[in-house]
């Protein structure tokens, strides 16, 4: 019997800007309508090489053209693939995220999640905190000293809490206050977690750091459904996928 896994890909969001048009050709009408939207080069060259990366990557799984892949959103924004103007949803899932030139792409066979964050963002953490952490979540954080070990609770939590949202795909109307994720660290294998807003089903949660080959200025967490037993994490450059 095959094994349910999810692969983790770390993408490098930098391209020549001579290959950016080339690039472009690979996304949808709406994509480069939204690439033309950003005032800043350096998010209009993030956002197309990522996009043409999830493409290339969902295209080498399927077996198509980059080009070919056709994108929807889901009620509450999370975008899927489809197989026909209907619409269809197709069983292969993804989710993406990025923090500056960083980015992890997960594809796999069931819902999946994806955060991550640079470790020296500037935050207004007991904002944060206050805001939008459990009860729990918050007792713990405010029990650490302050320093290193204070700010990399706080991220780790924080993408474990934003990758478990993404999973679900609720969007907005799953509250990151309901719901507690583990503060200690987790095993290789994943944990069990469950989520409020999704009472009848549980998730496996992930983090990605060091310990995954992700650098180590960056943290990151997966959430994918509880069949998930494990997940691969590669490196994968633009340049690399054509």
């Amino acid at each position: 019997m095959r094994v349910p896994v999810v692969a983790l890909h770390v993408v490098e969001l930098r391209a020549e800007e001579s290959s950016l048009a080339a690039l472009a050709c690979e996304l949808s009408e709406d994509e480069r309508v939204r690439a033309d939207r950003f005032s800043m080069p350096e998010g209009r060259r993030r956002f197309v090489v990522g996009r043409a990366m999830l493409r290339r990557l969902l295209a080498e799984r399927l077996g198509i053209g980059a080009a070919a892949i056709r994108l929807a959103e889901g009620a509450h924004g999370k975008p899927h693939l489809v197989a026909d103007t209907n619409c269809t949803k197709l069983a292969l899932e993804f989710n993406l995220s990025h923090t500056g030139d960083l980015a992890l792409i997960a594809i796999g066979p069931t819902e999946v999640g994806v955060d991550v964050e640079s470790l020296h963002r500037r935050v207004d953490t007991m904002a944060v905190v206050r805001r939008f952490f459990s009860e729990t979540e918050r007792g713990g954080f405010e029990a650490r000293p302050d320093g290193n070990e204070r700010d990399q609770l706080f991220f780790r939590v924080w993408t474990r809490k934003e990758a478990l949202v993404k999973a679900v795909g609720r969007g907005l109307s799953c509250p990151l206050s309901n719901f507690t994720v583990p503060l200690g660290t987790l095993p290789a294998g994943g944990l069990l977690i469950d989520c409020p807003e999704e009472t009848n089903r549980k998730w496996r949660l992930f983090d990605v750091g060091s310990r995954e080959g992700l650098d180590p200025n960056f943290v990151g967490a997966v959430v994918t459904g509880a069949e998930i037993q494990s997940i691969t994490v590669g490196t994968s450059h633009i340049e690399s996928h054509r």
